[in-house]
């Protein structure tokens, strides 16, 4: 079994925690007896959370992580266009992301198209019960 890695980009967190990046690791405490695991037998899995606010402002930087996660919150963030993103992301080196940036726009526009007609259901069914 190979050890995984899982990291949680939270691209809507508070922003008193925008840019924390927290770790999540197995810990083996003996709790009877004396056998004693090595850590590769136990350790397979470690989570890394990266919170960022969707209000992140451009001209700031991220103090010593800059170059990763400002990208990551404007890739993510819903309120930029799409030359708005390409602009920026430019700034920071990547060049051919246009077909990235343009589906992960899609995916915003997409999401919010969903959660209106969610909206619109419920709508009519609190309509029909009342």
């Amino acid at each position: 079994m190979k050890k995984a890695y899982v990291i949680w980009i939270l691209p809507q967190a508070a922003k008193k925690g925008d840019g924390h990046v927290n770790r999540i690791s197995s810990k083996l405490e003996n709790i009877s007896g004396s056998t004693i695991e090595r850590l590769e037998s136990y350790d397979k899995s470690e989570q890394i959370m990266v919170y960022l606010n969707k209000d992140y402002d451009i001209k700031e930087k991220y103090e010593g992580s800059d170059w990763i996660k400002a990208p990551l919150v404007i890739f993510l963030n819903n309120t930029y266009d799409l030359l708005k993103k390409k602009e920026i992301m430019k700034e920071y080196g990547f060049e051919e992301i246009e077909k990235e940036v343009e589906k992960m726009c899609d995916l915003g526009k997409m999401i919010a198209r969903e959660n209106i007609e969610k909206g619109l259901v419920q709508g009519q069914k609190r309509k029909i019960l009342n």
